[in-house]
């Protein structure tokens, strides 16, 4: 099956995400190489990364996506907006604990349901990682669903979550499957 891998950004928050998509690019040669994406805020780049996906998806490829922070939320919008795209595998890393995908709109910064993230839409696999410190620390409810699962490490700063080995443990292998 056709494949198409995206790591995005967090707010202002550009190196741990690329280190992370060179490494599991080195990891898994045989497969495409990350898209890295979000540039420093995502939201305003938001359109510009549905666009390039919206063409993988019209290509027939089915959907990789690693997100830290607001590209962890941004992988949360997706989701739910395009229920014909596939997720192979989704992996939020620390989305924000002052938004949510929860009775609301993208980006709502009070929303009923802070830190609250739900996974929606055509995945087969979703990874949530996060920590007790804001602006991180969003949960997702929906663990009860077989294909989501949840990992929490409160002693994690935000910024260096990603790189943890104790985390990597976790995102490597998920990405190395997920062929």
């Amino acid at each position: 099956m056709k494949l198409a891998r995206y790591a995005c950004h967090g707010l202002g928050v550009v190196q741990p995400i690329d280190i992370v998509a060179l490494a599991l690019d080195r990891k898994t040669p045989d497969q495409p190489a990350f898209h890295v994406v979000g540039g420093f805020n995502p939201p305003v780049h938001q359109p510009g990364i549905e666009s390039m996906m919206a063409l993988d998806h019209a290509a027939g490829k089915s959907f990789v996506w690693i997100g830290h922070s607001m590209g962890a939320a941004l992988g949360f919008y997706l989701a739910q907006k395009y229920h014909d795209w596939h997720f192979r595998l989704v992996i939020t890393v620390d989305p924000m604990n002052w938004a949510s995908n929860i009775d609301c709109v993208n980006w709502q910064s009070a929303p009923p349901h802070p830190g609250w993230w739900k996974a929606q839409g055509n995945f087969d696999r979703w990874i949530n990682i996060h920590t007790n410190m804001p602006p991180g620390a969003g949960i997702m409810v929906n663990t009860a669903d077989k294909r989501c699962e949840q990992h929490h490490f409160p002693l994690a700063t935000h910024i260096g979550v990603i790189e943890m080995p104790e985390v990597r443990a976790i995102i490597d292998p998920a990405v190395v499957a997920a062929v």
